[in-house]
């Protein structure tokens, strides 16, 4: 601030203002902070699509829904090739982050051998974010391959998947006598690599599965200059990666209720994030070269991953599931369904 011109009508502004409160609002409506805070959204965003591939990786790879083999979230569209679908609908609150995301991924494999499958998806999903005194949207759109194989009690899953974002920001400054409204779009990029081992045993009735995964996630944000007034920034492009490991615990347990095949499913885990936990972005006032340093709302550390899911075969050729994904951490929730439907062609 200091380095504007003593005519700016945002120094004006803000030298006017009567209390201290009244400035800090005044330079938190200026500061952009929505901007790096958004790295944290399309990093924290990257689960659903590890999420998608392992629920349909979910072993037995191919089995039919039955009382002793009910792990499967597909229909068999022939000996070897199968197609899904999944709808996906999510809240979290995060710092100062309301985020609401929503899509569908879809996804058609091939067994290549009797224990191995191996497979394709894409994916859409939109994104409304709500933060301090600004919002965002975001669409994003992926591809990835996938190959999952059993070996013995052992599960072995990996992907990756890009991820093209789109993204348009919108802020509201008004303090004073001083009004702007910047707002902005541009694209980014999310890619990863991810991967999951599980042991499969039998207690009584039930199965349990602890395993492990591991995901490394990178995203690319182009940088961009806001339309508006003296209050539009200029952001230099800027990068994040950061590495999520799981350790869990999936019970499982199959059953016949009135001749329909059904199965209850849950999942108990810990997920630790290693990297820069707090995305920072670079920016100015478009009418100044002078540079400054925002951080963003930070990424979740350690958080607390809870699954309930049910599934039934309501036919020979149409299988539904619903599941609930939950996750807490300190200062971030989320709490999310997935509508799993396969149908036979």
């Amino acid at each position: 601030m200091d380095e504007l011109p003593p005519d700016n009508p945002i120094l004006g502004g803000i030298i006017l203002l009567p209390t201290v409160g009244e400035i800090r609002v005044a330079l938190d409506q200026l500061s952009g902070q929505i901007n790096p805070s958004l790295m944290t959204v399309m990093l924290e965003d990257s689960h659903f699509v590890r999420d998608a591939v392992f629920d349909r990786l979910d072993t037995p790879l191919g089995a039919p829904v039955t009382p002793h083999h009910a792990a499967d979230n597909t229909v068999q569209l022939a000996s070897n090739l199968t197609a899904w679908i999944q709808g996906v609908g999510a809240h979290r609150e995060q710092g100062d982050l309301s985020v609401d995301t929503g899509g569908t991924f879809l996804g058609i494999d091939s067994r290549i051998t009797d224990t191995t499958t191996l497979g394709v998806l894409f994916g859409y999903t939109r994104s409304n974010v709500d933060a301090r005194y600004s919002s965002a949207d975001g669409d994003n759109y992926t591809v990835g391959a996938y190959v999952g194989t059993l070996l013995g009690p052992w599960s072995l899953k990996a992907g990756t998947s890009y991820t093209f974002n789109e993204i348009d920001t919108r802020r509201t400054v008004n303090f004073g006598d001083f009004s702007d409204s910047p707002h902005a779009d541009y694209s980014a990029n999310t890619g990863q690599v991810f991967s999951d081992v599980g042991y499969r045993f039998n207690v009584g009735p039930m199965i349990l599965e602890p395993y492990a995964d591991l995901a490394w996630v990178k995203v690319n944000a182009d940088g961009f200059t806001e339309h508006g007034g003296p209050a539009a920034l200029s952001v230099d492009s800027s990068d994040n990666d950061v590495t999520y490991s799981t350790l869990g615990i999936r019970p499982s347990y199959a059953f016949l209720a009135n001749n329909v095949p059904m199965r209850v499913k849950g999942g108990l885990g810990w997920r630790h994030t290693f990297g820069d936990l707090e995305p920072v972005d670079t920016q100015s006032f478009a009418r100044s070269a002078n540079t400054f340093s925002i951080p963003g709302v930070p990424l979740a550390e350690d958080v607390t991953i809870v699954n309930l899911g049910m599934e039934a075969a309501l036919t020979p050729s149409t299988n539904l599931s619903l599941i609930y994904n939950g996750q807490l951490a300190s200062d971030a929730h989320e709490n999310g369904l997935v509508g799993l439907l396969r149908v036979t062609f």
